[in-house]
């Protein structure tokens, strides 16, 4: 659902992206006698996705290929994205320039830094958003109790999957879909920067680290303190010098630099690793 004004254009987000979630039983009369197999199928409302055509390419890989997952992939060469103009509520290059800065910090490296099995084991090599998703039934949602946040739900399901995947084995596949990407919502950008980070990318970014931390605990422990440390405690200051109106050489270079981590082999991934730090530490010396 969009939210837009007398304008036409788009307004802030009250509330969050969710305004609800529901699973109810199926009805007796649709019931299998004695199923075994089901999926969870999971679609955000304001996504653009025929529903159907998602359901059945869900039903296909996971229960007739066998696939634990299947993901609507925003990166896949067929995926249609339209981007709303800026006439049109949208943002400006500037404003679009910050948006990919946010995903390259967020998917391009966090993400793989906190869950390199994603790439490396499982060879997901798409977004961390997902608009559109399934799983298979017996991955226990709610037993697992994820401590996350909206909008940050994707990277739930997606963490609790990989820790389910370490224990039980399995395969995610994933394919295109179409979107209509607004990114003048609050969960994308607004002209107020502590807005954004207070509603949305503070809670994204700090709360990824607890995710691994409770999911992957033997993993983390194994992670540099430095890199948990540094997102896990990020504040406003921090937003603003990185993904502000305006930048400077050592943020363009720190951001050059991590745009090699998530396609680098995982033998290069610590060397990567170690320029970021250096990056990082022109920017914020304080990072130890």
């Amino acid at each position: 659902m969009e939210n837009r004004g007398e304008d036409g254009k788009f307004r802030e987000r009250k509330g969050g992206a969710v305004l609800s979630g529901l699973e109810i039983p199926t009805p007796e009369g649709f019931r299998v006698v004695n199923a075994e197999r089901v999926v969870r199928v999971m679609m955000d409302g304001d996504c653009t996705i025929p529903i159907a055509a998602f359901i059945g390419d869900a039903a296909y890989a996971i229960l007739q290929l066998g696939h634990t997952a299947y993901l609507a992939d925003l990166k896949s060469a067929g995926t249609c994205v339209s981007i709303v103009s800026a006439e049109s509520g949208g943002g400006d290059a500037g404003t679009q320039a910050r948006v990919q800065n946010r995903k390259l910090f967020f998917s391009g490296f966090t993400v793989p830094f906190l869950f390199p099995e994603l790439t490396l084991k499982y060879k997901y090599t798409g977004t961390t958003q997902l608009p559109a998703k399934a799983f298979r039934g017996d991955i226990d949602f709610a037993k697992a109790k994820l401590p996350t946040v909206q909008p940050n739900v994707d990277l739930g399901c997606l963490a609790l999957l990989i820790s389910y995947l370490n224990a039980q084995g399995g395969t995610i596949d994933s394919g295109s879909t179409t979107i209509r990407d607004n990114i003048a919502s609050s969960t994308m950008t607004s002209s107020d920067l502590a807005n954004e980070w207070n509603k949305t990318y503070g809670p994204i970014f700090t709360s990824a680290v607890g995710l691994c931390r409770t999911l992957n605990p033997d993993d983390f422990a194994a992670l540099p303190s430095w890199c948990t440390s540094f997102i896990e405690g990020m504040e406003a200051r921090h937003y603003n010098t990185l993904f502000g109106d305006t930048s400077t050489p050592e943020v363009d270079a720190l951001f050059a630099t991590m745009g090699k981590y998530k396609g680098a082999k995982e033998s290069d991934r610590p060397s990567v690793l170690d320029q970021i730090k250096d990056d990082l530490q022109k920017v914020f010396p304080e990072v130890a």
